[in-house]
């Protein structure tokens, strides 16, 4: 195990006139950084992180005085983390021995629908999105290397829903479903929503990389529109319809698991994204897929 021992060096020692072996002053297990500086005789230590701590530093400072003595000085705390993904703090902040804050950005997830339901047969959503544009995050070491963590973040990222059993028209500003004209050809029609994530976290980190998460979730729908596509004889016709009624706000739940910043994401979303009377019912869906740099 690398370590770094923090003593009175000779130098000091020489200068204050002591004829005693230096004194140990503090020993760091395996830091990530020592910044050594030296001034007119004046001599600061920086010691950045320590063995499953990367927030943690450490300062020394000695000067020799007039009198021929040796004046010191040291503090210590650590910062709050600012987590990238795939960061080496990523990859080790399992094992710490003091609860922080952290604040982190992290969580590209894609998926497929996995489910069929509601007035129409229309499958689960695809989905692609950020879980944490930005999130805050306090840890709590559990024993061992068994780290906890609850966190509130801020994301984005869109769904959509594709039909190709029947083509989705708005009347009278009412989403319904139609036969299509068995002459048209590359059919399809698909609810495109855009969405803001508000996810309440908690998650574990278990030791070599592997993580658990389980998220509720709020969404703000901000906009939502319908797409259709469908060719007649030599004519592509696209069809896009807007100011819909759905749903402004909804509430969702996920979860993933995976090692080192990889992991398999599920994501089940119980209401349906158009308020009721305003268009099929789509509830009860789920959506399975990747999540990466969480």
């Amino acid at each position: 195990m690398q370590f770094f021992c923090l003593a009175m060096t000779a130098l000091w020692a020489a200068q204050a006139g002591a004829t005693t072996l230096a004194d140990t002053v503090k020993v760091i297990n395996s830091p990530a950084a020592v910044v050594i500086t030296e001034d007119h005789g004046k001599v600061g230590i920086l010691v950045k992180g320590e063995e499953g701590d990367s927030a943690y530093r450490y300062l020394y400072y000695a000067a020799p005085t007039d009198s021929g003595t040796v004046k010191t000085s040291q503090r210590e705390g650590r910062d709050i983390e600012f987590r990238l993904p795939f960061s080496k703090t990523d990859t080790t902040r399992c094992g710490t021995n003091d609860s922080r804050w952290e604040c982190f950005l992290g969580g590209f997830y894609f998926g497929v629908g996995i489910s069929r339901g509601g007035d129409n047969n229309m499958g689960g959503p695809n989905e692609i999105g950020l879980l944490n544009a930005l999130g805050v995050g306090y840890k709590i070491p559990m024993g061992g290397s068994i780290v906890g963590r609850i966190s509130l973040g801020v994301g984005y990222g869109g769904q959509y829903h594709r039909s190709r059993h029947y083509m989705l028209v708005k009347e009278d500003g009412v989403v319904t479903t139609q036969p299509w004209n068995d002459a048209w050809r590359h059919r399809s029609s698909n609810i495109n929503i855009v969405r803001m994530h508000v996810p309440l976290g908690f998650s574990l980190g278990l030791g070599k990389g592997w993580n658990v998460l389980l998220t509720p979730m709020m969404n703000w729908n901000f906009h939502a529109n319908v797409g259709t596509h469908y060719r007649d004889g030599d004519l592509d016709y696209d069809i896009s319809t807007r100011h819909l009624h759905q749903r402004k706000l909804t509430f969702e739940g996920a979860a993933a698991i995976g090692r080192k910043g990889i992991g398999i994401f599920a994501h089940y979303c119980p209401q349906s994204p158009f308020r009721t009377g305003y268009g099929p019912s789509v509830k009860n869906r789920w959506t399975l897929g990747f999540i990466v740099g969480w």
